[in-house]
């Protein structure tokens, strides 16, 4: 494992408007895919939901441990057409992120546990998929499958947001990528964990900790980093 004290931003993250203020730091474990890893080897990498769980029942002094799995879809909605980037996560996300919700509601602990076929659409994407339209109570189409708008948040990203459970046992844990001429299998379970101690004086201590925890469970693979991030 590669352990780094960096600045870290992750492409995709949504901002604004929540109205708990925490201006602590973030730790954050993020999955990288090994380099010697050829196009076509489906071997896991990682980080994993026992990753998830043994930092959630280990850890103390902590407001938040959330997961994420992020994939690059096509988001459909008659002809029309959008790639989006698709976050199955938990309700605590829109805590971390300060996500403002415009119309509706987000992602809450009974759709992760029904794993609920319902998505969260960024206001963005929304306005691209319906325009001229109220997207709460209709579908979307991501691969085979619909998924029921509940809720649209405030940012101009493509992103759309379903129930970590719905993303596993609609799409599995392997992820196919193809272009033109090539295509990409990963095998990987989440792409990141986030954590937000409870006081920011408890990160170096929680950082350990962590680094630990992850250390027992993994092989020195490489496949995954921690880092420190001024939480946003």
């Amino acid at each position: 494992m590669l352990l780094c004290f960096a600045v870290c931003s992750c492409w995709g993250h949504a901002r604004t408007g929540y109205s708990q203020e925490y201006d602590g730091n973030r730790i954050l474990l993020t999955t990288i895919q090994p380099p010697d890893r050829s196009a076509t080897n489906a071997a896991r990498f990682g980080l994993t939901r026992n990753d998830f769980a043994a930092l959630t029942q280990q850890l103390t002094a902590v407001r938040y441990v959330v997961p994420v799995r992020e994939v690059q879809r096509d988001a459909r909605v008659s002809n029309r057409v959008r790639t989006i980037q698709l976050l199955g996560t938990h309700p605590e996300y829109a805590s971390v992120h300060r996500l403002k919700t415009i119309r509706g509601r987000f992602l809450n602990a009974a759709d992760v546990k029904r794993a609920r076929n319902v998505v969260v659409l960024g206001s963005r994407l929304a306005a691209r998929l319906f325009p001229g339209e109220d997207p709460i109570g209709r579908n979307v189409r991501v691969d085979r499958n619909y998924y029921l708008v509940l809720g649209i948040v405030d940012t101009s990203e493509p992103l759309a947001y379903i129930p970590l459970t719905t993303m596993k046992g609609r799409m599995g844990d392997r992820d196919i990528t193809r272009s033109v001429g090539q295509f990409e299998i990963r095998h990987f379970e989440l792409s990141r964990i986030e954590i937000i101690p409870q006081d920011a004086a408890d990160t170096p201590q929680l950082t350990e900790i962590a680094t630990q925890i992850l250390q027992a469970l993994h092989e020195d693979d490489g496949s995954f980093r921690l880092s420190v991030s001024q939480h946003e």
